[in-house]
Parts: C-alpha cells; sequence; structure tokens
C-alpha cells in the first residue's frame, strides 16, 4: 500500500505515512467501511429475525390443527355432506337405548346424565356440571328449555322459539361449541331412542296435549310420521313407546314398538292418571279411585308384553300430583296435600319403598316441583315464577339426602 499524499510505500497495517505523516486511509474511506460492517450487522439480524418468524408460524399451525382436531367446528354443510366411502353414519345410540329416562323425561326433562356430566336447565339456558351442589358451565342461552336427551356429541332439547309460547327442537354440542334448530314445528315430549328422535307436534286445538307422533334422523332430515291416531306421547323405554288417547272422560294406556308395529292396550280405564314412569320392567302411575283418592300404583309388563295385576304401591286421600320418579328402590312423589286448607298448597317431595312401605317427607319443596334421578342421587327442581313470562322463568334445584 502506497501513501496517497507522498507515494512512499506504507507498511501493512500502519496508520500514517512514515514519510509525511499523512494518514494511511481517508476519513470518507473509514465511513465507508464503518456502514459496510453496520450493514453486515443489521442483515445478520434480520435473517435471525425471519428465522424466529417462521418457528412461531409453524408452531402456531401446529397449534391450529390440534384445536381443530378437538373442537371440530361446523364447516362442512350438513345438508350436503356424505358418509365416507359411501358408508352410512353410525347410530348416536344403541338399539333400545334412550337419551334420558322414561321417568326424567316424563318430569319435563330438565336434566339428563351423560358420562361424568350432568347436563341440566335453569329455565333460561343448558349448563353442565359435574356435581349440582356446585354452579355449572353455561353451554347456551334457551328460552323454557327441557326435554333434555344426550345422544352421541350432542344434547337435543325443545324451547321456545323467540317470544312465542310453543316449543321447537334445538341441539347443542355437549362442549358448547355449535348449536341449531332441527324443527320449527310445535312439538313436546322429545326422545332420542336409537338413531331417531321422536316428538309429538302439538294439535294446538287439543285440550290434552294431544298430537300426531313424528320421528326424525339426528340431523334433522327424514322427517316421518310414526302414528295416524291423534294421541300424548308418554316416552320411550326399550323400543317401546308408550302413549294414552282419549275417547270422552276415559283415558286409555297403550304401547308400539317404535317402528310402529305390535300395538298393545294395557289399562283401558286409565283416568285421572298421572304421567305414568316405566322403570326396570315396572309401570309406575297415580290414578283416581272410586271414592275420589288417589293412588299410588305399580303394574308389572311381563316379558311377552301381557300385564299383571296392579300392585298398590301407596295410598293417599290428598291431591296427588303428575310428578314420580324411582331410583334405588323408592317411589318419588309430589303429594300437594289437602287443597281446602289453603289457596296455594305447598308442593311436598315424598317417597316410599316400591312395596308401599316407609313413606317418608323428604322435602317441603315449592311451586311446579319435578323430580330427576342421575346415577343414584335425586334431585329436585322447583319454578321461580310463572311459565307465562318466558322471558323471567327460572328453576331452583335441590339435592335430596
Amino acid at each position: 500500500m502506497y501513501c496517497k499524499n507522498c507515494g512512499n510505500k506504507i507498511s501493512e497495517g500502519a496508520k500514517f505515512c512514515k514519510s509525511c505523516g499523512a494518514p494511511a486511509v481517508e476519513p470518507s474511506e473509514k465511513r465507508e467501511t464503518e456502514q459496510a460492517r453496520r450493514e453486515s450487522i443489521r442483515r445478520e439480524k434480520a435473517k435471525k429475525k425471519r428465522k424466529i418468524l417462521l418457528a412461531c408460524l409453524l408452531l402456531l399451525a401446529v397449534c391450529a390443527c390440534v384445536v381443530f382436531a378437538y373442537v371440530k367446528p361446523n364447516w362442512i354443510d350438513r345438508k350436503t355432506a356424505k358418509p365416507e366411502d359411501g358408508k352410512p353414519a353410525a347410530a348416536a345410540l344403541a338399539k333400545g337405548e334412550t337419551g334420558n329416562s322414561f321417568a326424567n323425561l316424563a318430569n319435563g326433562g330438565e336434566l339428563v346424565e351423560s358420562g361424568s356430566w350432568i347436563y341440566y336447565s335453569n329455565g333460561q339456558g343448558i349448563y353442565k356440571t359435574a356435581d349440582m351442589s356446585e354452579e355449572g358451565t353455561q353451554l347456551c342461552r334457551a328460552t323454557v328449555p327441557g326435554n333434555l336427551n344426550a345422544a352421541g356429541e350432542w344434547i337435543y332439547y325443545t324451547a321456545a322459539k323467540g317470544t312465542e309460547h310453543y316449543n321447537v327442537i334445538y341441539r347443542v354440542r355437549m362442549n358448547g361449541s355449535e348449536s341449531e334448530m332441527l324443527s320449527e314445528e310445535p312439538c313436546t315430549m322429545l326422545t332420542a331412542a336409537g338413531d331417531k328422535l321422536y316428538y309429538q307436534i302439538v294439535d294446538q286445538n287439543s285440550e290434552g296435549y294431544e298430537g300426531k307422533l313424528f320421528s326424525m334422523n339426528m340431523d334433522g332430515s327424514g322427517v316421518k310420521q310414526v302414528l295416524e291416531d291423534q294421541i300424548r306421547f308418554l316416552g320411550i323405554e326399550k323400543d317401546w313407546i308408550y302413549y294414552t288417547t282419549y275417547q270422552g272422560e276415559q283415558n286409555t294406556l297403550y304401547r308400539v314398538k317404535t317402528d310402529g308395529t305390535e300395538e298393545e292396550r294395557l289399562i283401558s280405564e286409565f283416568r285421572s292418571c298421572s304421567v305414568p314412569v316405566v322403570k326396570d320392567g315396572w309401570l309406575y302411575y297415580g290414578r283416581a279411585a272410586e271414592d275420589g283418592s288417589w293412588k299410588l300404583c305399580r303394574q308389572k309388563l311381563s316379558a311377552d308384553g301381557k300385564r299383571e295385576d296392579i300392585v298398590q304401591a301407596a295410598a293417599s286421600s290428598s291431591y296427588w300430583e303428575i310428578a314420580l320418579n324411582v331410583c334405588d328402590g323408592w317411589v318419588y312423589y309430589v303429594d300437594l296435600g289437602n287443597t281446602k286448607d289453603t289457596e296455594e298448597p305447598q308442593e311436598r317431595v315424598c317417597r316410599v319403598k316400591v312395596d308401599g312401605s316407609e313413606p317418608e317427607l323428604m322435602s317441603d319443596g315449592g311451586w311446579s316441583c319435578r323430580i330427576f334421578t342421575a346415577d343414584q342421587d335425586v334431585m329436585c327442581c322447583f319454578s321461580k315464577n310463572s311459565a307465562d313470562e318466558l322471558e323471567n322463568w327460572q328453576l331452583e334445584w335441590e339435592v335430596m339426602e
């Protein structure tokens, strides 16, 4: 390298010329060298940032795949989607299995158990909990929801459509990620059985809650009328549909297979009766005696479908309401006491052994009481106000000891 001032040779690394003392490098060249160094550092930092950004994007993509696989959002139109390889879709419930117990649905179906979870209504929504003594997590908002059925990954239920005073059919995923309306027809007494939903379309002109019985697939398709007659649908137990028909003041109890075959008359004069409950091969119900008192009775349903003699399990001289349930050898029921003593009698929750022994008062109850079971636990719900006030209707729950 040579000095730019005097032309003499300068040794490598020297900062000044030994001959004339001039700087070995011009200040402008120093600046260029420093700028090049800084540009190199900047490029290295930018390269590292790009690597970090790509790693973050890859991690986000993996997380999105995991969430998609777990939550399974409804990005596929259920009306156009087809089973893979032409195979039929699997039934949500096994043959002979129902989405809730006969007795729970007979009481209004505001509670259903599935696995380790209990799903219930508080009057303005559906909630999920593992312990009814604790407040649950809300799955969805709904007005006066009832008839809860658990099938597959869904809770099927009925609820008021907007401010209308009639119920339609909905479903919500058990994790609350998705909900939809399945039918807009006014209906009641919804039961999931096998791969079908059974429900009654209410005749608005009927005074006895009668109507036509229909079925549909679990996704709301394939609507089909099951029975031709006007009936009052009661429930399903092991492929048998139980219902009553009215002729004048006479109420007759029937049952028929879910495919509409093998219709059988069980009781020809089922007058002034509560909603019956089927449990472990027995039919439990309340009926009026000749003297006007109410009897809590049960009837054995034998294997060949023929009924045996009615067995009186308990008797009461008081007015006996429709709510009853059976759990662990006990019949739980609601008794209003003597309605002449007060204008607004308190509904009391009582129980008695299935053989009629050991009658016992369980709770003073409340207004519009209904009784439910989950595993071996017994719970009651009471209405805090009138169901006529749809937007304000609330339920209070109590676990029986």
